[in-house]
């Protein structure tokens, strides 16, 4: 299972973990994404690996460049409408992009979000074509789609993954967001091996119960 196939993010202290997750992470990061990158920037932040991708867009690792190595998940909404309809598929499409960041910013404001197990937004930019891209945790563990592939997981370890992602829907519903895409590719693991640290991503297709301003 690769530990990269997801979206905390990571201060990484001990140099000789900081270099393996460089090298693994962002090493001829051109080269192994190809078109991916090309005239893709975003300020201050240093782009590598494809970590997925999905119907909105593309998840690669970032590094922030600040004193301390801070590593994240940096979700890259896809805009492939640009030319469509004389711009009425770029609006759709930036509104979709701006409406999942306004839940996961949401989400990251309410009571007892720190310890909700949901992959939290940690900051918001903009990719030098306009592209808004949402910076996440990154997730090492990687997903339970991923998991699934290798090994079928016993009573005792489904539970405990069902548990935690009722838990973040638990957290979701009663912040009035409801998520509608909750599958084994939107539920990340926080730590390798560790199934404890399950938590829901993805929140492209959720929508609020409430008007915004009655929520905030």
């Amino acid at each position: 299972m690769s530990v990269w196939s997801a979206s905390s993010s990571v201060w990484l202290r001990s140099k000789t973990v900081s270099d393996v997750l460089c090298t693994m992470l962002f090493r001829k990061n051109q080269q192994q994404n190809g078109n991916e990158l090309r005239c893709l920037s975003i300020d201050g932040l240093i782009i590598g690996k494809l970590l997925g991708r999905g119907g909105f867009g593309k998840v690669f690792a970032v590094a922030k460049n600040t004193d301390k190595l801070e590593i994240m998940a940096c979700k890259i909404f896809d805009m492939n409408g640009l030319t469509d309809s004389n711009g009425v598929r770029l609006q759709a499409e930036v509104a979709n992009a701006l409406a999942e960041i306004e839940v996961m910013k949401y989400l990251s404001s309410c009571s007892l979000s720190s310890i909700a197990p949901i992959v939290h937004l940690l900051d918001v930019y903009d990719a030098s074509d306009g592209r808004p891209c949402a910076a996440m945790e990154l997730c090492l563990g990687g997903s339970l789609f991923d998991l699934l592939q290798e090994k079928t997981l016993t009573c005792r370890e489904a539970a405990l993954v069902i548990y935690k992602i009722g838990i973040a829907l638990l957290f979701c519903h009663e912040n009035q967001i409801v998520h509608l895409d909750v599958k084994p590719s939107n539920i990340l693991f926080r730590h390798c091996e560790d199934l404890s640290s399950a938590c829901l991503s993805d929140f492209g297709l959720s929508y609020a119960l409430t008007q915004w301003n009655q929520l905030y």
